[in-house]
């Protein structure tokens, strides 16, 4: 779990995957610490999409946005944490990288970010976490609890969000066909088995989007994102019939002459 303004990282070691697992793990260890969020991006695992998932943003009154399927893209903060979480992890002692994660996440929650030139404990305590091995004593001196408060208040409401580097930033080409195509293919991102064909499909488009397309596939609606996608062109037989007709002309002896386009 991230916050996406302040980049606060959580990660908390489950047994399993099962929706109540997630969903107290989120209460206990978010919702206890920093209150219900506004809005919380998931990508569409079993544990988000089960009712009990959906009840409990119900009861928060949290908008929940669900990243489209095999696009790792969508949630790209959380995707890149998981890469600096788990590069931290094989820097330890792997087998037992569940004592060592408490201290991991207070090393990554220390260190400075170059996209907003601090660390995450500054933008959530205001100032730097007192680590271990410290060569330098940073203690301040006293001051009043009441006018500490008004003057983080103050500060707190001048910070403006900080907006996302662009890491790795790359062009995709979108065919312009996809903005009227009514059927599409879709990539196959998952494990292929040998001579599988790289894209499923035909399936028929329902609603599209700048970023991505509905579609209805094996039995329910996915929002699928536009770089996964290619357009399909599906024959048409009655409308190959009717232009077939229209190119076949009768000659006055009688003799049928079909026009080639």
């Amino acid at each position: 779990m991230v916050d996406r303004y302040t980049r606060w990282p959580e990660a908390v070691p489950l047994p399993d995957m099962l929706a109540e697992t997630v969903a107290k793990a989120f209460c206990n260890v978010w919702v206890s610490r920093f209150g219900v969020p506004e809005t919380i991006t998931t990508d569409q695992g079993r544990q988000f999409e089960s009712e009990l998932f959906l009840e409990m943003t119900r009861l928060f009154g949290t908008h929940r946005v669900r990243t489209t399927a095999y696009h790792p893209q969508s949630n790209g903060l959380v995707e890149r944490f998981h890469r600096t979480l788990k590069a931290a992890i094989m820097c330890v002692d792997p087998k037992h990288w569940c004592a060592r994660l408490p201290l991991i996440l207070l090393g990554l929650r220390s260190a400075v970010r170059e996209d907003i030139n601090c660390s995450v404990a500054d933008m959530v305590y205001g100032q730097q976490l007192r680590i271990p091995g410290e060569f330098y004593d940073f203690s301040s001196e006293d001051i009043d609890r009441t006018d500490f408060v008004k003057s983080l208040r103050n500060v707190m409401q001048q910070v403006g969000p900080i907006s996302n580097s662009n890491h790795a930033k790359r062009h995709v080409f979108i065919p312009d066909d996809l903005k009227t195509c009514k059927h599409v293919f879709v990539r196959v991102d998952t494990v292929k088995r040998p001579l599988q064909h790289p894209y499923d499909g035909p399936y028929e488009v329902l609603e599209r989007n700048d970023k991505s397309v509905l579609l209805f596939m094996k039995g329910k609606k996915q929002l699928i994102s536009l770089d996964r996608v290619k357009p399909a062109f599906i024959y048409n037989s009655e409308l190959e019939n009717d232009m077939d007709s229209s190119k076949t002309k009768v000659t006055p002896s009688g003799h049928r002459v079909r026009f080639l386009a």
